[in-house]
């Protein structure tokens, strides 16, 4: 049965009693790991190969563009499997199965499972892949053809590793880990034997015997420049390796390999020589070994979870005292205190249900969804079923429980949760429903001018399409005519098709009769308003800088004639990001703006060679220590969105299009409404976010390192006014 690589189910089962008990070192693991699938819930996306654009056969793996997307990809995967495994949660499963199926079964994204060029990277990444598909290979939830097309990818890739062998340093050890985990995964006795005969074959070509005043050392990697780092990085896929054969009843923990004339080696005898210097890192450079680079424990330590609870020596356990509960393993495994932390005390007598997180009352507006949930533990296979008072609700099987929209007809309902195994049931206490009606009329939350003939208006909630789309209840004073209003799907914002618009005119747009979509059906406040203002295009037509905008360094700007046509240049390329990942130029606008929306055409000057070639949209620009950036990269997962707040950078989001494909121009825009902010390249939207950090400051462009132009600049909507634009040839 499985799960059946790195963790059994009664061994899960015995981890959770532990959990419940809030006993640490589980606990505050459970907590760390549940705490790493939230935020994966919430804000990374879905990766995939072409998204570097990269394009070969039937899409194939790229190993310096893709291997980034692999990391966050596969440790995804692995960490909402365990949150899965232990939760019973049918969110992180499901978000399992995108990740899955967007990385290795979209015919339009998935990866060709024959990867060439430098395997290590697939070696460290897709083990991590199958350990989370393992712990969620019962869900129900995943549909059997999907489940069995991917079973179908792991055994060619699989397969593949089988076929194509690497030396004896440590990229056969990953090999070994690749062998195990796709063979425990599919239960394939052949790629299971592979690895067990390739570990046990590697251990006289790679630890130096016990005859040997050096006996111990791992004979291919401590003679490097990071000796320390790859002896570990080596004995790391040796252990997960073992802890994959143990789960399967093999024994590599133990084995010892004999030599000629008595000598022996195995990997206790490796542990034993490397703990004193994995505990003191810099006492390998005191004995004469090279390590130039820092000994992290994410990339390394966590393997003393594992020693420790199969051999239970206090030098193991040391080496975890010196590195901090709760250890993490960041390539295949995660966080090791959890799943192998203190194995040794575990017990695993079967266990009842039990609920340890009761439903709590949920309350919410009106059109709001609202969810449900319960932690229960107990052995498995834990069963769910949710009830409206008494009576089930159809479906309702998972240890969460979603109602899309909820209505005033479901205030006051009352809901719970019936837990089943094999061993007994158990229901939770009842959850109450409250339902807040809206009785708040909708209001006008912007209004913004796309171009000379169409502005759109965004209402502060969703409205009804019949009132939304009546053309006579919009107003444009001048008598400009609206000919057309479209509902978008966010059913807050209507595309208004109107007459043209004069450049730089104030006028008045007044709504009238827009309904919400309640069932009180709230009518917006009958003459309401806003101003609205068209700018045109700044082009550089002069040849001139647009004198009140401020440079941060000012020789690094000019106009220059590019492609026909005059263009602001930044010009160096001999420069560098400034401290915490700030930009390294910028020019900023001499206003403030609110809601806007802000686009330029852009192109990156720099040769193909660079392949983090980019350059940036500034805005809510408050100083050069508090703003926001949109940075465009050759690189997919370099397109990013960031906030600067006191000269500290934080990564809001990551676009999974949009990155720059070529040395042309391209139209990039920042669209910014309340604290909503929309991203799009080349009109189509790539990024979107919620943030209130800064709701208002100035716009800009720039880089973090690199050459680019830019031209056509339009700021359409807001408060600030756009300064020194150039028109035709002169100044406004």
């Amino acid at each position: 049965p499985h799960p059946n690589m790195f963790l059994s189910q009664a061994e899960i089962d015995a981890i959770k009693v532990k959990v419940n008990l809030g006993e640490d070192p589980w606990l505050e693991a459970y907590d760390k790991v549940i705490e790493r699938a939230d935020n994966i819930l919430d804000s990374v996306d879905l990766q995939s190969v072409t998204y570097q654009g990269i394009v070969f056969g039937s899409i194939q793996w790229h190993q310096d563009d893709d291997h980034p997307a692999a990391i966050i990809m596969s440790d995804s995967v692995r960490t909402l499997g365990i949150a899965y495994a232990f939760t019973g949660d049918s969110r992180y499963a499901d978000r399992a199965i995108e990740f899955i199926w967007t990385w290795a079964l979209d015919p339009v994204t998935r990866m060709r499972p024959t990867p060439p060029g430098k395997r290590i990277q697939i070696y460290v990444t897709m083990p991590a892949l199958f350990y989370g598909a393992d712990l969620i290979g019962s869900y129900e939830g995943w549909d059997p053809a999907e489940k069995a097309a991917f079973e179908g990818w792991v055994q060619t890739i699989g397969n593949y590793v089988r076929d194509n062998g690497d030396g004896l340093n440590n990229f056969s050890n990953w090999r070994t880990v690749m062998l195990a985990s796709a063979g425990a995964f599919l239960d394939d006795d052949v790629l299971l034997d592979k690895a067990e005969t390739l570990w046990k074959d590697l251990i006289p070509f790679q630890i130096i015997n016990s005859n040997s005043e050096n006996a111990g050392l791992m004979d291919q990697e401590y003679t490097r420049d990071d000796g320390l780092h790859y002896s570990l990085f080596a004995i790391n896929a040796m252990i997960q390796t073992a802890e994959i054969m143990h789960t399967r009843g093999v024994n590599l923990y133990d084995y010892v390999h004999v030599f000629d004339g008595g000598a022996t080696a195995g990997l206790k005898l490796a542990l034993d020589f490397i703990t004193p210097y994995a505990i003191d890192p810099q006492s390998w450079r005191d004995d004469g070994y090279s390590q130039d680079g820092t000994i992290a424990q994410r990339h390394h330590m966590a393997i003393y979870e594992m020693a420790y609870s199969y051999y239970q020596e206090q030098q193991f356990l040391d080496a975890i005292n010196r590195w901090v509960r709760p250890m993490y393993e960041n390539r295949i495994m995660g966080i090791t205190t959890l799943t192998h932390g203190n194995t040794f005390t575990l017990s695993f007598d079967p266990v009842p249900p039990s609920i340890t997180n009761q439903p709590a009352p949920q309350s919410a507006e009106e059109g709001a969804s609202v969810t449900f949930n319960i932690t229960a533990s107990g052995s498995a296979t834990l069963r769910y079923q949710w009830f409206l008072g008494d009576d089930e609700i159809p479906g309702a099987t998972g240890s969460s429980y979603t109602i899309a929209q909820v209505s005033p007809a479901n205030n006051g309902e009352l809901y719970r949760c019936r837990v089943r195994n094999d061993l007994g049931e158990v229901f939770s206490s009842y959850a109450e429903l409250t339902v807040v009606a809206d009785t708040t009329a909708p209001l006008i939350a912007a209004a913004i001018v796309q171009s000379l003939e169409q502005v759109d208006v965004i209402f502060t909630e969703g409205v009804t399409t019949a009132s939304a789309q009546a053309a006579a209840n919009y107003q444009i004073s001048g008598a400009i005519q609206v000919l057309n209003a479209a509902l978008n799907a966010d059913n807050k914002t209507v595309h208004l098709q109107t007459d043209p618009l004069e450049p730089d005119t104030t006028y008045t747009l007044t709504v009238s009769d827009i309904q919400d979509r309640s069932a009180a059906t709230n009518t917006i406040l009958a003459g309401s308003s806003v101003d609205i203002v068209f700018s045109p295009v700044m082009n550089f037509d002069n040849g001139q800088l647009p004198f009140s905008w401020t440079p941060l360094t000012a020789s690094r700007w000019s106009v220059v004639m590019e492609g026909g046509n005059n263009a602001l240049f930044l010009n160096d390329t001999e420069y560098s990001p400034l401290p915490t990942g700030r930009l390294g130029e910028h020019i900023t606008s001499p206003d403030s703006y609110t809601d806007f929306t802000f686009s330029v055409k852009a192109k990156t000057k720099e040769p193909s060679g660079n392949l983090n070639a980019d350059y940036a949209l500034v805005f809510a620009y408050q100083d050069g220590e508090n703003y926001y950036y949109m940075l465009f990269n050759r690189i997919q997962t370099n397109t990013q969105l960031f906030k600067v707040v006191a000269g500290e950078r934080e990564l809001l989001k990551t676009a999974t299009t949009g990155r720059i494909t070529d040395n042309n121009y391209h139209t990039v825009a920042v669209r910014r409404v309340a604290d909503s902010i929309e991203i799009s390249f080349d009109n189509s939207v790539v990024l979107e976010v919620t943030d209130s950090t800064f709701l208002s400051g100035k716009l800009g462009l720039g880089s973090f390192n690199d050459a680019a132009y830019f031209d056509d600049i339009r700021i359409s909507g807001g408060s600030g006014v756009l300064n020194d634009l150039i028109f035709s040839g002169s100044f406004e």
